[in-house]
């Protein structure tokens, strides 16, 4: 899906006064009938925007002067995560669920005042291993990695992980439940997504078109 694209599509959510989560489920039924990844793509790009334009609308003039905002945002990020790092969880949790504070919200806003936005990928090592599969599997054709390439890799991540809960089941019981060992479950998860993110890298390297040395 090219920026022309997403473009028209946030233009039609805006005309309809969505949301960003309420247009990537419109997109995905007729007459648009878009795929997960797709939406996905669009619901980045339209919330991207939701939170610019509410921190431009928020922040002091002084702020938006202020040097180096890209540095100084992950900065913020670091020294948030630090403080806002929980302890040891207990092996059966029961009802203590770890929701989003003003501190992270507040971390989130400045990285996307900032330009950074912050992903659920290391992003220096997905470029890393398209060159690599690009070396192996396609005799070193391409020599660089677009940020859009990264964008759809991303995408397809939040597409699988979207997918473990699968729809809301009408018989669920009213209720919040923590039902993983998070110490036990978390080494194991990560390793199976990470495996996930090899194989979406690897098969885009494997079927994009020989065109240029750029993956895109």
């Amino acid at each position: 899906m090219t920026q022309e694209q997403i473009e028209k599509l946030i233009k039609v959510g805006q005309r309809k006064k969505f949301n960003a989560v309420q247009l990537s489920q419109y997109l995905t039924q007729p007459p648009y009938n878009l795929c997960a990844a797709d939406a996905s793509l669009v619901y980045f790009e339209a919330r991207k925007r939701e939170v610019a334009a509410l921190v431009t609308a928020s922040i002091s003039p002084a702020t938006k002067l202020e040097a180096n905002p890209v540095v100084s945002a992950k900065r913020d990020i670091r020294a948030g995560k630090k403080l806002l790092k929980p302890g040891k969880f207990p092996a059966n949790a029961g009802s203590e669920i770890r929701t989003p504070t003003d501190s992270e919200d507040a971390l989130a806003l400045a990285a996307h005042a900032a330009g950074y936005t912050p992903s659920n990928l290391n992003r220096s090592s997905v470029k890393s291993c398209a060159l690599a599969a690009s070396t192996r599997i396609r005799a070193g054709k391409f020599k660089r990695v677009s940020p859009s390439f990264v964008k759809q890799v991303e995408a397809e991540l939040e597409n699988i992980v979207r997918g473990i809960g699968g729809p809301a089941d009408t018989d669920d019981v009213p209720g919040e439940w923590d039902f993983l060992n998070r110490k036990q479950i978390s080494a194991r998860l990560f390793e199976q997504l990470n495996r996930a993110v090899r194989k979406i890298i690897l098969r885009k390297v494997r079927s994009y078109p020989s065109m240029g040395q750029t993956l895109k």
